[in-house]
This record gives structure tokens, sequence and C-alpha cells, in this order.
């Protein structure tokens, strides 16, 4: 979640900001991810599906050591020319004041305190590839068997080598 004081900021840079700061520190790459990701002010907030924007992380060549609060790099504005589109189009965005009660509500339907699985997690389109790079790391060598001599589907076998792509 990043806050902003004022009311003046654009609430779709204070989401680019937020995601170079999750790509800077690289912490999609050691956590399971949020459901949301969420940026306010005191005038407004907004969430947006983690799964919307993930595939900005997987870029090549792209330099994620720039400051985030600078809005000037090229880094900035390259993310949020990549971005104003979806999160236009997906992010609920509510106005503190006149949208209470609807906010309320988004909060009360998508984010339940103490209601965590102690016994595992649920695998979803949000946390799909942390869970299956974390299986890969952690499960996959403690199965004995020769991993080239098993037929590989294109799913599996385009996963392995690190390409994304669609699971039916």
């Amino acid at each position: 979640m990043l806050s902003k004081t004022g009311n003046t900021e654009d609430i779709y840079e204070s989401f680019v900001q937020l995601i170079i700061t999750i790509g800077k520190a690289h912490t999609h790459e050691s956590y399971l991810p949020p459901r949301y990701l969420g940026a306010f002010d005191e005038e407004k907030i907004a969430f947006i599906e983690y799964h919307h924007i993930v595939s900005v992380y997987y870029q090549n060549d792209f330099n994620w050591n720039v400051t985030p609060s600078n809005h000037s790099t090229k880094e900035f504005h390259m993310l949020s020319d990549l971005l104003k589109e979806k999160l236009e189009k997906e992010i609920s965005l509510f106005d503190l004041h006149k949208d209470e009660k609807e906010l309320r509500k988004f909060i009360r339907s998508n984010f339940k305190l103490g209601k965590q699985c102690t016994n595992g997690i649920n695998i979803t389109k949000n946390n799909f590839i942390f869970v299956f790079q974390r299986w890969v790391e952690k499960v996959k060598p403690s199965i004995a068997v020769n991993w080239d001599d098993v037929p590989k589907t294109r799913v599996v076998h385009d996963a392995l080598r690190g390409k994304s792509g669609n699971i039916a």
C-alpha cells in the first residue's frame, strides 16, 4: 500500500511508484504476492488485483534501480505508459468520503483478518508463478526421478524453461 499526503496526487502515478518500489526491492521474487496492491491519499483510495500487473516484473532489460519517487525518469514514464490502460480499466477507486459504504463493503468482501489458512495456501492466479518457482526450488529436487526422461507437456516444458503462458 502506498500513501501520499494531500489529495492532488495522480492515483495512477502512485501505483507506478509502488510497482517500481516492489520491483526495486525484488520482493515479488521472495514473498507470496498480496491479492491486491493499493494506493491512497487524503481524498481517495484505490486497489488493483496483483495478477493484473505481475507481468511488468518479468520485463527484460528494465532498470529497476531508479528512485521510485522520481516521476521524471524514463523508466517511470515507460511503466506509466505500459500500465495506464490496465490501471484505468482494472482499479477499484473510492472517494474516502463519498464512497464510504462501498469502500467498507469492498474491504469486508476482500480482506479477512485472521482467515489465513495455516495448513497451506490456495494456489491462485495471483500466486501461481511464485508457488511454482518455490516448488521447483524446494520440492522437485527431492523427487527421485530423472527429469530428462519424463515426457513433458508443452505447458510444463515451457514453465520449467521459464517461459510464461496461459494454463488451460
